[in-house]
């Protein structure tokens, strides 16, 4: 039959608990504080008046020390801990709780990926807002340097407002060519994210337009958003706001303290 065992390392002659039998030194402090070092787990008074050596204990041994030896003299010198048996009783006490452990650890797991998925979302609708709000800064930059065309696309400040109309912005941005990039010192692979632009709007928060900040502060503080974007919005930043990418993640933010809160 098998069973489970714990290794005691008996007192030493004349140290505490050395001259307790065999019999009560299972029931002592030091042997109940061994298993729930081994096992992780705390035994009751009952599970532990259960306990039992591997080799049971004689009358000749009066004391715990004495029976330590004599298990030397039988099993050699190489047996110089006491083997203590767990009661059946505890051992399924013990799968229990492993069991609701399981169930525990199962269902903490699933709390976990339920919110990653939502952390990851959320990261994901501010990644597609950013991206759109940054290409609407270029085709601006862009247009700047293009007077005729920003005439011809009314694009660019206009009785003080903004004035880019949704449908000229996007027939603007169709018409940027490489041409127009280099001028700005970007290469040509920024023209396909222009070309885009009309895609990606509808997914665009129109009530949402500064993304200089937030996608820099989203970029930076994701190890995996910035190893796959960083090198390549870091030139956009430089060219649309004049700073690095990192500068505008690492800009302190300005809170109005107005009402307090």
């Amino acid at each position: 039959m098998a069973y489970l065992s714990v290794e005691i390392t008996p007192p030493l002659p004349g140290l505490p608990y050395a001259d307790l039998s065999p019999a009560a030194f299972l029931k002592s402090s030091p042997v109940k504080r061994k298993i729930k070092q081994r096992l992780g787990c705390t035994m009751t008074d009952e599970d532990q008046r259960l306990l039992k050596y591997d080799l049971p204990p004689t009358d000749e041994d009066g004391t715990i020390v004495d029976f330590s030896n004599r298990q030397k003299t039988l099993l050699g010198p190489q047996r110089e801990k006491l083997q203590v048996v767990l009661p059946p009783a505890f051992l399924g006490g013990m799968r229990r709780d492993l069991g609701a452990l399981k169930q525990q650890v199962a269902r903490q797991e699933l709390e976990n990926s339920t919110l990653r998925r939502q952390l990851d979302n959320s990261t994901n609708e501010q990644y597609i807002l950013f991206r759109a709000n940054i290409v609407v800064d270029l085709v601006k930059v862009v247009l700047a340097g293009k007077p005729k065309m920003s005439k011809k696309w009314q694009i660019g400040d206009h009785e003080g407002n903004e004035g880019h109309d949704t449908t000229r912005l996007l027939r603007a941005a169709d018409s940027i060519t490489q041409a127009d990039l280099a001028r700005v010192n970007l290469p040509a692979k920024y023209l396909p994210m222009i070309k885009k632009l009309r895609e990606w709007w509808d997914g665009r928060n129109s009530a949402a337009h500064e993304s200089e900040g937030p996608l820099a502060r989203l970029l930076y503080s994701n190890p995996e958003y910035y190893e796959q974007f960083g090198s390549f919005y870091d030139p956009l930043y430089q060219v649309c706001y004049g700073k690095t990418l990192e500068e505008a993640a690492n800009e302190p933010l300005e809170i109005d303290k107005g009402m307090g809160f």
